[in-house]
């Protein structure tokens, strides 16, 4: 649940639940093989044995004409680490994520629906914003959303100058409240403004507020906002609508200036660790061709950290469309770097492609810093933020259907597709391989986690198995006793070579 009003997150109860839920193995068995993903080459890939871990980001590509690409390859594009070519290990379409699949079966379900593949929050910066710029900003606003053909994945709040958030269009809380969104409500968007800037007309900042003050305050709620957003899995974009925060402010003196980089930096870390890009737009008085100075150098930072854009003033609808845009067209790129692992230091991403006309948007670079977690704890760690997360994760593909067991009352069967495309399986002696953790999460009517079981799968496959099972995925059936208090069951799937997740819940068949 995220807290950008006075809901709680996820208690430590629920956590201590999940901690204290007996974790034990049940027959786990693989009925088919996995479809290939794309373009995969018949070429040794690295091991994720070797020194450095797995270095992960999104790429988001367009063509000539601004238009998401869709289809390209791992063969055509290239990544280099501080100017020194990488070879690619996991490379995959990400774009439609929760829109590709929705159940066509009878009592199955699916992680992947009809709604956005990637949440997009627009954050219109009344702390940092200046009396003429508000109207102005806040117009363009609402004429861009009022063209938009759905509303669908995209939010809407307002930082106050108190340093908290007014939800014009919330971010769901839970699952439920996914599914039931309204994507016409951009329709509405003008007479919801208008409610908004009645209601926080008194607290429009001054024009002559401290700006060491009016910097620091942005900043930590900016962070406290990209902590919330993490509730959300996967990759999400931000667009900050903001008169900006410069990279310095004066200090005691006029010749005193304190630098703010340091936290800028943190603050893009920290967007970067939750998977935000931010698109960033500096909305000034004097328009598109005012110079913005030490503010334009802050959101040039925050994108290029983040893998977002900057845009200069009067391009709220440029960014709305650009985010959107990128969203249709991500990737998901990893590769295993040739440096020692974890050294603390900045590196220097860079990625191209090789197809003409197509433009490649990432971030700069990101701090490998140090690790001391072993492959149990991460899978550990996976099954604990899923047992308690409000959402379903679809980085993983997932359909699942449930069945009981004749012979055995109060036993079920659970029968679950994995979609392939989103595994890293690399190409080993031969056989593409991989391990896969599944676990099942029984909740009872409060939602407390009654119990947990999982099991590891160990992949080792021909060329020949993957194109076999390109249609149906990778199947797995697993057997569960229910007691009479378990009313849902999130069925959970972990790669412990990617570090993604995917989950979904059912409703428990006697209930």
């Amino acid at each position: 649940m995220l807290m950008l009003s006075n809901e709680p997150r996820p208690t430590e109860k629920h956590r201590n639940s999940f901690r204290r839920a007996v974790i034990g193995p049940i027959a786990l068995g693989i009925i088919c093989t996995f479809p290939a993903m794309a373009e995969r080459k018949s070429r040794e890939e690295p091991s994720p044995s070797q020194p450095a871990s797995l270095v992960r980001f999104e790429v988001s590509a367009v063509d000539a004409q601004g238009q998401p690409v869709t289809d390209l390859q791992r063969s055509e594009c290239q990544v280099a680490e501080d100017g020194k070519r990488e070879t690619i290990a996991l490379f995959g379409y990400d774009g439609n994520r929760r829109q590709a699949a929705a159940p066509t079966g009878p009592q199955e379900y699916s992680n992947r629906g009809a709604f956005a593949a990637r949440p997009t929050v627009i954050l219109l910066d009344l702390l940092s914003e200046r009396l003429l710029t508000w109207g102005q900003a806040g117009e363009e606003l609402v004429q861009s959303l009022q063209r938009l053909e759905s509303g669908s994945g995209l939010y809407f709040y307002v930082l106050t100058s108190r340093g908290t958030f007014y939800p014009v269009h919330a971010l769901p809380r839970n699952e439920a409240d996914l599914r039931a969104e309204n994507p016409a409500w951009t329709q509405q968007i003008r007479a919801q403004f208008d409610v908004v800037s009645r209601d926080l007309e008194a607290f429009r900042p001054l024009d002559d507020r401290d700006p060491a003050w009016r910097a620091q305050l942005t900043l930590q709620s900016l962070g406290q906002f990209a902590s919330n957003m993490t509730a959300l899995p996967g990759p999400k974009n931000l667009i900050w609508i903001t008169h900006g925060v410069p990279s310095a402010v004066p200090g005691m003196s006029e010749d005193d200036m304190i630098d703010l980089t340091p936290q800028l930096r943190h603050l893009g870390e920290a967007f970067a660790q939750s998977s935000i890009a931010v698109y960033t737009v500096a909305q000034s008085a004097s328009g598109a061709g005012a110079a913005l100075g030490y503010s334009w150098e802050t959101l040039q930072l925050i994108s290029g950290l983040t893998g977002g854009r900057a845009y200069a003033s009067d391009n709220v609808n440029a960014a709305i469309t650009g985010a959107l845009t990128d969203a249709r067209g991500s990737y998901v790129v990893g590769y295993y770097p040739r440096r020692q692992q974890g050294d603390g230091k900045y590196h220097k991403l860079r990625i191209t492609c090789a197809r003409k006309g197509v433009r490649l948007q990432a971030k700069q670079g990101y701090w490998a810093f140090p690790t001391h977690v072993s492959p149990d704890e991460r899978e550990h760690t996976a099954f604990e933020d899923a047992a308690v997360s409000p959402f379903d994760d679809s980085r993983i593909g997932l359909r699942v259907t449930t069945s009981p067991v004749k012979e055995t009352p109060g036993t079920i069967q659970v029968h679950i597709r994995v979609d392939s495309a989103d595994l890293m399986l690399p190409l080993q002696s031969g056989r593409y391989s991989g391990d896969l953790a599944v676990g099942l999460i029984a909740y009872s009517a409060t939602d407390s986690v009654q119990n947990v079981s999982t099991a590891r799968s160990s992949l080792s496959l021909t060329q020949e198995q993957l194109n076999q099972a390109a249609k149906n995925g990778i199947e797995i059936v697993r057997t569960v006793a229910l007691d009479d208090a378990t009313r849902n069951i999130r069925v959970v799937v972990f790669d412990s070579a990617s570090n993604q997740t995917g989950s979904v819940t059912v409703p428990s068949p006697d209930h």
